[in-house]
Parts: C-alpha cells; structure tokens; sequence
C-alpha cells in the first residue's frame, strides 16, 4: 500500500535512507531537518510503500515553479530490495504529481539505477557525470 508518510514516522524514513549507496560525496547523509521541509512544504511530497503496516520504501520529492517536479529520493529497505515496492511507488508517485498538475519530473540518480529508470520511461542524459532522467507526465 502506498501513501503519504507521516512525520511520527521520520526515524523509519532515516532508518531506510541511511543506506551506503544513499551517502553524499562527502560520506554523510540527508539530514533530519532537510527531511523535515517536505513534511512541510506544500510544494513537497513525502510517500512511502507499506508491506504489512511496516515502511519498506521512501520517495522525496519536491514541485518545481514551472510544472516540474524534483525527484530527490526514492529508496527502498536492504531487505526488501529487488521486490517491485520501489517501482509501484514510483508509479503511485506520477499520479500524485499528476493530481497536482504537474507535467514532468526531474532526477539525478546512480549508474546503477539507470535500467530501473529508463524501464519506467524517464529518458536518460548519458552523456552527464551524473545521470539524469527526464519524463513527461502529460
């Protein structure tokens, strides 16, 4: 089941983004206050996917000004990587974002993620450092 996140819920998000592939270049992590500006934010989005009432995969993300939408996160628990939770919240995402009348979504994302990405429609900028995806939601 996938919905909103709830703040009381913030150490299993940090429990869930505290993973080593998820470390900055400078080897810390998103921090508790920066995961705290999407809660309240109206522009933000907070979602999880729930497997038996338990949080398994987070997805931040932020509305842009111009009808875009910035996908900052999408992660899922270790033990429950490789399953499909983070691909059904990603979708469940798109329509959220959709309902919000946003047309496209933006991300940076690692070279591993790239197949998961470009499965799901996004077009992939390969010839960046960084991997960038784009997709229209129209």
């Amino acid at each position: 089941m996938c919905r909103k996140i709830k703040i009381e819920e913030i150490n299993d998000v940090i429990k869930i983004l505290h993973q080593e592939s998820l470390r900055y270049a400078d080897g810390s992590y998103p921090e508790e206050l920066w995961i705290k500006n999407f809660f309240n934010k109206k522009r933000g989005y907070i979602l999880g996917y729930y497997k038996e009432n338990v949080l398994v995969a987070v997805l931040i993300a932020e509305s842009l000004l111009d009808g875009g939408t910035m996908l900052w996160y999408i992660a899922v628990s270790p033990e429950n990587k490789r399953k499909g939770y983070g691909g059904i919240l990603l979708e469940y995402f798109e329509k959220v974002a959709k309902s919000r009348n946003r047309t496209w979504i933006f991300l940076n994302a690692t070279p591993d993620s790239v197949d998961f990405y470009k499965k799901k429609g996004f077009v992939t900028n390969e010839s960046a450092k960084v991997f960038e995806h784009f997709k229209e939601i129209l």
